[in-house]
């Protein structure tokens, strides 16, 4: 997790702090440093501050509060987190509520016609070592919460607000940063949390769709949302690099081919069952004429590997063009993606990139590069959808809302025709 503050407005030009292991409050003057805060006092910190997660003690608006982070240097301390609103960081909290952006987007109804409504709360599963909770969103999508019964760290919550994230990034395609998190204590204290920020935007804010790709209101948000929780498990890190891909800056063109073509062959590996190329008699019968070679063991043993993955297989390229059959023509041509360019391409690219093979050739070509990385992109959206069980109408819907997004880039050439 990228711990930083920049959501907090800095006190200038210094604060009274109370360092542990001292007794008095010090002065220390506050520089805003690359939107840290770090704070500098003439007779240093203790020893103990050179620690991750020292904590210090003061006042912010009049209210009691808590700095974290760690020494940087004899005299200087950057702070990684803020609680506001108590005088130590708790160990155990029951409620935590935040803000997202694009959260009211994602609330919009499919029906225009529908009202809006407040969502949950909805039982969201464990896993990661965290316990289930309940989640609810506001009406008109003005904050989410989420809570448990037997109160637990801070941490287990941050793991469901990072697949709540993912989620959101998801569905509407678009960077979409946490604001601080309002948290209520074991104890009843309520304090505003600032600092613990997964995701920084990377990028200035571009395209705004009007529109989700699946509502999180009405009856099927509870669906949607444990479809995406059990994906989470099932299929990781697919999820996590669906919305990842969104807050990367657009020069890292060829790490995107890389994560998407590794997102695409792991979805497409765990979701799509092809028929056997091989009936397993073959199989055996090519590994029993190894087994009766007279070579080295270790060649045999690795020989035996090589031919039993190879032959019991699904060749990649099969699970695409499966991908590509069941998505049809319909959808894709809303994308303006022509297949017949991006599945060659893909496949040259994914695997020059697992097994270094292809021509180095491939490298040289921006145009392609960028133009297969969005398709890449539309395909993963678009796979996932189909995976959840998305109907032909929302898959048409999202292809429509990526084409005019993606696609308009590149126009004419390699991959997309956009008329």
């Amino acid at each position: 997790m990228t711990l930083f503050a920049s959501d907090f407005p800095w006190p200038v030009p210094s604060l009274m702090i109370t360092a542990e292991g001292r007794a008095n409050a010090e002065l220390a003057e506050t520089l805003v440093v690359g939107d840290r805060l770090m704070l500098r006092i003439a007779n240093g910190f203790p020893y103990n501050s050179a620690s991750p997660w020292v904590k210090l003690r003061t006042e912010l608006n009049g209210q009691k509060s808590v700095l974290s982070g760690q020494a940087m240097g004899p005299t200087e301390f950057r702070v990684d987190q803020i609680w506001v609103g108590v005088d130590d960081i708790p160990e155990l909290v029951a409620e935590v509520s935040t803000t997202f952006e694009h959260l009211a987007i994602a609330c919009t109804p499919v029906n225009i016609a529908a009202l809006h409504a407040a969502v949950g709360p909805i039982t969201i599963p464990g896993f990661d070592r965290t316990r289930p909770m309940s989640l609810s969103i506001a009406v008109d999508g003005a904050s989410l919460t989420i809570a448990t019964e037997e109160c637990a760290p801070l941490d287990e919550f941050e793991v469901h607000f990072a697949v709540f994230q993912d989620l959101l990034t998801f569905l509407v395609d678009e960077p979409s940063g946490r604001g601080a998190l309002n948290v209520k204590t074991s104890s009843g204290e309520i304090a505003v949390v600032h600092g613990r920020v997964r995701f920084p935007r990377a990028v200035p804010p571009g395209h705004r769709i009007s529109r989700p790709f699946v509502s999180l209101i009405g009856p099927g948000a509870v669906l949607v949302i444990e479809r995406w929780w059990e994906a989470r498990r099932m299929l990781r890190p697919v999820t996590e690099i669906a919305a990842a891909l969104s807050y990367a800056p657009p020069s890292l063109v060829e790490a995107d081919l890389a994560m998407s073509a590794a997102a695409l062959d792991r979805l497409l590996s765990l979701s799509i069952n092809l028929p056997r190329r091989f009936s397993k008699a073959d199989v055996n019968t090519a590994t029993n004429a190894i087994e009766a070679t007279e070579i080295d063991p270790a060649v045999k043993t690795a020989l035996l590997q090589a031919v039993k993955g190879t032959l019991n297989a699904t060749p990649l390229r099969a699970k695409v063009g499966e991908m590509v059959r069941h998505l049809g023509p319909i959808v894709l041509g809303n994308a303006f993606l022509q297949a017949d360019k991006w599945v060659p391409v893909f496949m040259e690219v994914r695997n020059a990139i697992a097994h270094g093979s292809g021509s180095t050739g491939i490298w040289t070509d921006d145009t392609l590069l960028r133009a297969t990385r969005r398709a890449n992109r539309i395909m993963l959206v678009l796979a996932l959808l189909a995976h959840f069980g998305a109907s032909g109408r929302i898959l048409s819907l999202a292809a429509t809302d990526l084409g005019n997004k993606h696609a308009k880039w590149h126009r004419r050439g390699p991959i997309f025709h956009v008329p």
